[in-house]
């Protein structure tokens, strides 16, 4: 008997019918998610005090996907994770995305939340050394494979991941590959951010997988928080940013001329009244947009601030604000905030934009070209 059959007995089907996926979904979590309730129309976790709120933007009869955002004062911003679930109905199909969720996002933030089986790992950053926990969760199979491989993720990427990490409350990565057939899909993300090298690792271990099933996949989640001892403070939050990031949009909006573009550093400091800040929502919203314009071309996982005479090779995420801002305005490229025309006056903006459209001009093929990482000027008081 599934779960939704024990919630809703013959006495309750008007109650059933009533409910939208959302609160299905919410009500699955409430009944396998130990010392759970629903409040304001998400679920919150008592001892862990953490908060879950869900979304499902795509359902069909037997299948749904579910957007499930994780918040916590532990967190440096707000944990998205995307999960599926298939049934033979919509209401299996929502037990088997809250399983989906439940024994992988949801196990690895309650490990490292209750610090339970955590593994000390340190790096150094900008001539700082950071100490981690690392917590695992268990492997997600999802099909079936005829040679029995287990790759065990960590081994094979946790050194290059660990050069990718800088100073954070927590790092969040996920790796995921899926395979057919006739094609290879594999993602490595940290902090969302996807980096195209570790993926193309993955894809070379997957490559002569042999599966039973149309489709095999395999999915981990590693969660890393850091000491506090050695975590650096930083001056603005996620959700400060995240407003800052939307006025510096505006201006970017409204930038019909070089007059105007040359205003635009000024005014952004006038709204944060900090360097490092107004450095960043100046340098990368232009290459951000640029980014999400051409999804043909893959980008970059680095970028180079020149600061001063000293030449720094970074990683994105390394970047103090740098993921943040991408968030926030791929965020508004997908809800569609950007007129076409103030889309151009904010690519025109870019020096990407500008050597790709020139490449183009030349006779290249979008499909052809590869980014190479982006280099900023920035100031000596710049924190990274």
């Amino acid at each position: 008997m599934g779960i939704f059959n024990r919630l809703f007995q013959s006495n309750k089907k008007e109650e059933k019918a009533l409910l939208t996926p959302e609160q299905k979904l919410l009500q699955v979590l409430n009944q396998v998610i130990q010392d759970s309730e629903i409040q304001n129309g998400n679920l919150f976790i008592k001892p862990l005090k953490l908060s879950i709120e869900v979304h499902i933007p795509h359902i069909k009869t037997n299948f749904i996907q579910a957007i499930c955002v994780m918040k916590h004062a532990r967190f440096d911003e707000d944990i998205i994770e995307s999960v599926t679930g298939i049934g033979k109905d919509i209401d299996t199909a929502i037990e088997q995305a809250a399983a989906n969720f439940s024994l992988s996002a949801l196990c690895g933030i309650t490990m490292a939340l209750k610090d339970e089986e955590g593994k000390l790992v340190e790096l150094q950053f900008m001539g700082n050394v950071h100490r981690y926990k690392l917590y695992e969760t268990m492997l997600m199979v999802q099909g079936e494979s005829k040679n029995g491989h287990q790759v065990k993720y960590w081994e094979l990427l946790g050194s290059e991941i660990l050069k990718r990490l800088g100073n954070r409350k927590m790092q969040y990565i996920k790796i995921y590959i899926c395979k057919t057939d006739e094609s290879i899909h594999c993602e490595c993300r940290i902090n969302g951010i996807i980096h195209q090298d570790l993926s193309a690792i993955l894809k070379e271990a997957a490559r002569n997988w042999h599966v039973k099933s149309a489709l095999y996949s395999e999915k981990q989640i590693f969660v890393l928080m850091q000491d506090e001892e050695t975590y650096v403070p930083v001056k603005f939050m996620f959700d400060e940013v995240e407003g800052y990031t939307q006025q510096a949009v505006d201006l970017f909006k409204q930038c019909y001329s070089e007059e105007d573009y040359n205003q635009i550093y000024d005014k952004c400091y006038k709204l944060c009244k900090d360097v490092t800040l107004a450095s960043s929502l100046f340098a990368f919203i232009p290459e951000i947009c640029c980014e999400n314009f051409f999804q043909e071309i893959t980008p970059s996982s680095q970028m180079i601030l020149i600061k001063q005479e000293e030449k720094i090779e970074l990683y994105k995420n390394q970047v103090l604000y740098y993921g943040w801002i991408e968030e926030q305005v791929a965020q508004m490229i997908l809800r569609g905030k950007f007129s076409k025309e103030e889309l151009m006056r904010i690519l025109h903006c870019s020096a990407t934009f500008n050597a790709i459209h020139q490449a183009v001009s030349n006779g290249s093929q979008l499909e052809n070209l590869v980014m190479v990482p982006s280099t900023f000027l920035v100031d000596e008081q710049y924190k990274i």
